[in-house]
């Protein structure tokens, strides 16, 4: 029997009512154009007299527009930084576990389960951001066609994707760098649980010579986040400078801050996804 292929993954409630919403605004602004009541201006090279008269020309929809990719924007941003907030959480909850004087295996269950969640958290979250990009820029591409304006919602789109929260290697980067910190405590903890009851093993010495051996692996950019959230699950990363399995230190942890959440922690350590 073949199986049936699942449907395309749709976009969210959220980006479905913005969808509708500006298809209705683009709309009106369509037949105000048709009906004359809105001319095609030539717009000159002053910045601001340009986006007034952009604005004007498209009967305000451009504002409409930019005001509900926003909204959307400010969604994504919370949705991450919530997910950011367990991993946090978590990694701090693992740390003490790892430093407590009786670990127990069912402990380390419990936190590969938690952290395992979070990473199914962020990976259905990057998938939702592509497809809800994808319905924008079908949106944009409708609003230039209609509205006669070239490019110009295109472009906009395209710029404003340039930056968080539709940047994975921003937002979603920096959480990885905790779950990688959170893995380590964990696979700390699991040694520490298997070491009670048998001789403490010797300090491990590296070798003074040896040979080094690399493989790289090609992988496409749609399954790369996922390679990359499945390998630190054993693997920590590596970032260099840093020593240890860990990356950040406890002050990094329980910072408030928005380092994180902005992605400025992240591109601290790597220029991008692809260089780990």
């Amino acid at each position: 029997l073949m199986s049936t292929p699942s449907p395309p993954p749709s976009p969210s409630p959220s980006t479905q009512v913005v969808s509708i919403s500006l298809e209705s605004a683009l709309d009106c602004a369509a037949r105000q154009l048709q009906s004359g009541l809105l001319s095609v201006t030539e717009l000159d090279s002053s910045v601001k007299e340009k986006a007034s008269k952009f604005n004007a020309s498209t009967g305000g929809y451009e504002e409409t527009y930019k005001a509900e990719l926003d909204r959307l924007s400010a969604s994504l941003s919370a949705s991450a930084h919530t997910i950011e907030s367990k991993a946090r959480a978590l990694l701090l909850r693992a740390d003490a576990l790892a430093k407590s004087t009786s670990p127990s295996i069912d402990v380390s269950v419990d936190l590969r389960a938690q952290a395992k969640a979070l990473t199914t958290e962020l990976l259905r979250l990057h998938k939702q951001t592509d497809v809800d990009a994808q319905e924008l820029r079908r949106i944009a591409a409708l609003a230039d066609r209609r509205l006669c304006t070239g490019r110009d919602f295109e472009e906009m789109t395209e710029r404003r994707f340039e930056s968080s929260p539709w940047q994975v290697d921003q937002i979603g980067g920096s959480i990885v760098v905790l779950l990688s910190d959170v893995y380590s405590a964990i696979r700390e903890l699991e040694t520490k649980t298997k070491s009670e009851g048998r001789q403490e093993d010797k300090e491990w010495v590296a070798p003074t010579s040896f040979e080094r051996v690399t493989t790289k692996y090609w992988v496409s950019d749609e399954h790369l986040y996922e390679v990359l959230l499945s390998s630190v699950q054993d693997l920590p990363l590596l970032v260099y400078g840093k020593k240890g399995g860990r990356i950040l230190n406890q002050k990094e942890v329980r910072s408030t801050d928005s380092s994180l959440a902005n992605g400025a922690l992240w591109t601290s350590f790597v220029t991008s996804i692809s260089s780990v």
